[in-house]
């Protein structure tokens, strides 16, 4: 529906002229209408990555973090929140691990030793 908009937003005057220098249908479109319309594509772009995290909080209150058979409910935003929490709390479990490990790494080989000279 943008693309279509856009395409007719193209004044007919540039068409008219690539025809009469010349260039058929197939260069008029790629060198002339899709240049003016390529800004288009980026807005495209962005509207459908936010639009498609409209539809998260359904599939995740039908479905959890899995993704149904063969992938059939996964939509971009559970994608990024089953890849970055992982489907049972893994993120949450690794972060207290690596810092569990940490604390306790600098209590048994870190203690305070006077500086002799």
């Amino acid at each position: 529906m943008f693309l279509y908009s856009a395409l007719l937003a193209v004044p007919n005057e540039l068409v008219e002229a690539a025809n009469i220098d010349g260039a058929g249908g197939w260069t008029t479109f790629w060198e002339d209408q899709v240049s003016l319309i390529a800004p288009q594509f980026g807005l495209i772009a962005i509207l459908t990555y936010i639009w498609t995290f409209n539809g998260f909080d359904l599939v995740f209150a039908l479905n959890g973090s899995a993704p149904g058979p063969n992938y059939s409910t996964d939509i971009l935003g559970t994608y990024f929140y089953r890849t970055f929490f992982g489907s049972s709390g893994q993120l949450a479990i690794s972060i207290w691990a690596a810092r569990s490990q940490r604390s306790s790494s600098l209590r048994c080989c870190w203690s305070p030793q006077p500086i002799s000279g």
